[in-house]
């Protein structure tokens, strides 16, 4: 019944994710999954994607940036208020709404960033603190310029709150009481009117023992049996107890304890030692190193894997214990005392990633700042708990006499695969074990499962509606036009021709009326009940439908034209300025184009039932998903490779910015080598009166040719045939002409 669960509800948080707007807080014990649910939202959503952690470690771990960068968050605390109250002390680094955002100073790149962001994933929740999560709120709502929570950016938490939790000074604690119940993320503000869903994974993987899962369970919800007790005690065992025991990692709760004995066990090995360097290049600073850079090994040194074994065989994971075998300056070999086979340890490469908008395809991309290359091991006779958190152990010495939290111990404990492995030096103390009341009622929040499925259809059904308002909203384009484009067509001296200025008010004008009847549809889209009924989603599915085919075709013929007049100031003085606010507003358009193609995918699947795959948002609704404006090839080379691929004259032309004329243009060069045959283009009768065409004339010029034939054949069709003459008559003697 667990597994069945489980996977329900593993299968219920992606598509809340992937298919609604609704933030979600996934969580669930040590083992149970959490990691991997993480890396299977990326590899699946069509969402705009950042990941995220409240430290360097954790962000590092999960491949993402730490919280403070992507924000830009000055260090502090910060209140939900709009005046800080005179008795706070001033040697505090105190903020509020008005002081952040005075303060940050985000960048247009990063801010660009920010509103293209649809889904936000933040790992280990639980040392975020609940100002910080407010804080966050109040730049997304800024930069936004939306007073949704989060400024309408979908959230997935992902932790156990039962384990490490905020780090907040005996100071703060005291003052952030002011505004909030307590530290952890469910008490903030912007909680007060957003309601998460609550999705637990329940089945543990890590642990099969019956017993030792139960042992588990009661010290993360504190509360030890007699019976728990019992069998913790037989794992009890003295310093000297245990001075030859191998294989074991020793976890204590401070990096000076752990440190004193690595380095004591190490000294003690008489083999000869070797010291390896980590390979640092570019942005990799000190405080986000994933181990020490410096490593001095033995053989006969014990260790511990720092990553899983990428191969797909298996042979390692992250926290499996070994021992050196065999090293010298360039290699190392670990064995194992469970008679697996030796391994040969190959570098691993860990990289500071920095998330990007990336305006040739829109998209939100992962960029690399700096590499961490070295072997993933460090020694492994001592680890710390915080350091532990992730890792798997098959034997371990824990001692918590020094933990400060309950959720210290808990972590160390579920490290363990199974009890028989547990070597403790002292019992539990009970005194840290103790109910926390805002834990166990934020608990209580959580829906049953089914009543989540539910809700489930409404929620879809809101996240469509609300894209589609979205989608279809055109202030942003009218504001360009109106502010940015129109002073240009009333001072003649600024750049432009006046017939180009010309359209460039014709299409300012046009636009306003398109913006009148959007706005109608979308108070059309706003008053569709969310009352249960058999045909409202084919309704909205319908609605939708009509407007794309009513919009689209009218904004694109408004962005060709945009189009043709960039294309004509090349070459022009004095007409930078002109030129990018025309290439600004063509962005815009091509922006709206695609929101308004992925909201008919999505009234699609809203109907059809089906989730939205990334691939078909990419394949139908992002017009720039090649990279080809990077391409330094000639240009009529890469339309033809994009023909080759498979897309259509009119789809190259909206994805390279060119006219479709011009795209033709680049394809006749190819038809004229042979690569391409004519009859993709014209008829096999048609080619063959333009053939006759050029014999009667004995002239290939597209104007007489065009006048012989009375007008009666369009130029494009005229282009091709030529093309196609002068590959198959190669010799003619009017083939300069």
């Amino acid at each position: 019944m667990a597994n069945y669960e489980t996977s329900r509800a593993a299968v219920l948080a992606l598509k809340y994710v992937n298919n609604t707007n609704k933030c979600v807080f996934l969580t669930g014990k040590a083992g149970s999954g959490k990691t991997t649910f993480l890396k299977r939202i990326v590899e699946i959503t069509h969402k705009s994607t950042v990941i995220a952690a409240p430290t360097g470690i954790a962000a590092i771990n999960a491949g993402g940036v730490t919280l403070h960068s992507l924000f830009q968050l000055p260090f502090g605390m910060f209140i939900p208020d709009s005046i800080i109250p005179d008795d706070f002390p001033n040697h505090l680094q105190i903020h509020t709404p008005k002081t952040l955002i005075s303060t940050i100073r985000l960048s247009k790149p990063k801010m660009q960033l920010l509103r293209k962001m649809e889904l936000l994933i933040i790992d280990e929740v639980s040392m975020l603190r609940s100002d910080l999560l407010d804080a966050i709120n109040t730049i997304l709502c800024y930069v936004r310029r939306n007073n949704m929570p989060f400024g309408g950016v979908q959230i997935l938490f992902i932790g156990d709150l039962q384990q490490l939790p905020p780090v907040v000074k005996d100071i703060e604690r005291g003052l952030l009481r002011r505004f909030y119940k307590d530290e952890f993320i469910f008490s903030a503000q912007v909680f007060q009117s957003n309601n998460l869903i609550y999705v637990e994974l329940e089945k543990i993987f890590r642990q099969s023992d019956a017993d030792f899962i139960s042992v588990l369970n009661n010290i993360r919800d504190n509360c030890l049996t007699t019976k728990d007790k019992q069998l913790l005690a037989t794992r009890c065992k003295t310093e000297s107890e245990i001075e030859n025991d191998k294989g074991y990692v020793y976890l204590t709760t401070h990096n000076m304890k752990a440190d004193g004995i690595n380095s004591r066990k190490l000294s003690k090995l008489n083999s000869q030692e070797y010291t390896y360097q980590a390979e640092i290049s570019d942005d990799f600073p000190e405080r986000i190193y994933p181990i020490e850079p410096s490593m001095t090994l033995k053989v006969g040194a014990q260790v511990m894997f720092l990553k899983n074994d990428v191969s797909g065989e298996q042979l390692f994971y992250n926290g499996k214990i070994g021992f050196v075998e065999s090293l010298d300056e360039e290699e190392v070999i670990v064995g194992f005392e469970d008679d697996t086979p030796s391994i040969y340890v190959e570098k691993y490469t860990w990289e500071n990633v920095r998330f990007k908008l990336n305006k040739k395809t829109d998209s939100i991309e992962e960029n690399v700042k700096g590499r961490f290359v070295h072997f993933p091991l460090k020694l492994a006779w001592a680890i710390t708990i915080h350091k532990s958190q992730g890792l798997t152990f098959e034997k371990a010495i824990i001692d918590v006499t020094s933990a400060f939290a309950p959720g210290q111990i808990y972590v160390a404990l579920s490290r363990m695969t199974a009890l028989s492995g547990l070597i403790l030096l002292s019992n539990i103390n009970q005194n840290l074990l103790f109910e926390n009341r805002a834990l166990l009622d934020f608990a209580k929040t959580k829906k049953p499962i089914d009543s989540l499925f539910d809700e489930y259809d409404d929620s879809v059904f809101d996240y469509v509606k609300q894209f589609a308002t979205v989608a279809f909203s055109f202030e942003t384009i009218e504001n360009t036009h109106k502010y940015k484009i129109s002073p240009f067509t009333v001072v003649s001296s600024k750049a432009g021709t006046p017939s180009e200025k010309s359209l460039l008010d014709e299409i300012r004008t046009h636009f306003t009326e398109l913006l009148s009847i959007a706005n109608n549809f979308i108070r059309q889209l706003s008053s569709i009940s969310a009352q249960k009924k058999d045909n409202k989603k084919t309704f909205l599915t319908d609605r939708i439908e009509k407007a794309a085919n009513y919009f689209l075709p009218l904004i694109k013929k408004h962005r060709t034209d945009i189009q043709e007049v960039i294309r004509k100031q090349r070459g022009k003085k004095n007409v930078k300025q002109f030129t990018t606010e025309l290439k600004e507003i063509n962005e815009l358009y091509i922006t709206q184009i695609e929101h308004i193609k992925k909201s008919e995918l999505l009234a699609k699947s809203l109907v059809s039932g089906n989730d939205i795959a990334k691939d078909d948002v990419v394949k139908n609704a992002n017009m720039k998903k090649t990279a080809h404006r990077n391409d330094k090839r000639k240009s009529h080379e890469i339309s033809f490779e994009m023909f080759q691929e498979g897309n259509s004259i009119q789809e190259i032309a909206e994805n390279r910015a060119y006219t479709e004329a011009t795209i033709l243009k680049h394809l006749t060069v190819h038809i004229e080598s042979g690569q391409i045959k004519p009859e993709k283009f014209i008829v096999k009768e048609k080619k063959d009166l333009i053939y006759k065409a050029v014999n009667e004339i004995s002239s290939l010029r597209l104007t007489p040719i065009f006048e012989h034939l009375e007008k009666k054949v369009p130029y494009e069709e005229l282009r091709v045939a030529v093309s196609a003459f002068k590959f198959d008559f190669p010799d003619s003697e009017f083939i300069e002409s």
